[in-house]
């Protein structure tokens, strides 16, 4: 639950750097270890916060993913408006 949340408040760093993309990821992976344990052992509690962690973790996953992909998609379309005759020339 913490990784998912502290993945949230890490949502403005991934789109600049694209690092804290582990956050969640961890998330998703120890969300998943918990609900095998859970499943293991019934009377564990802890039910909410797995789930909490997992769904947090995978919507930032998701955010990290899309802004990877617009990130490129901008690189790629400014590097191509680069290369036409007369775009920022300014004499």
């Amino acid at each position: 639950m913490i990784l998912g949340l502290s993945g949230i408040l890490m949502i403005p760093f991934t789109m600049a750097f694209l690092v804290p993309i582990i956050v969640p990821i961890a998330a998703v992976v120890f969300g998943h270890v918990a609900h095998g344990q859970l499943k293991r052992n019934p009377t564990q509690t802890g039910n909410g916060m797995m789930l909490t962690g997992l769904i947090t973790g995978y919507i930032v996953l998701g955010m990290a993913v899309l802004m990877a992909i617009l990130i490129i998609v901008m690189l790629l379309i400014f590097g191509s408006l680069l290369s036409l005759p007369g775009f920022m020339n300014f004499s």
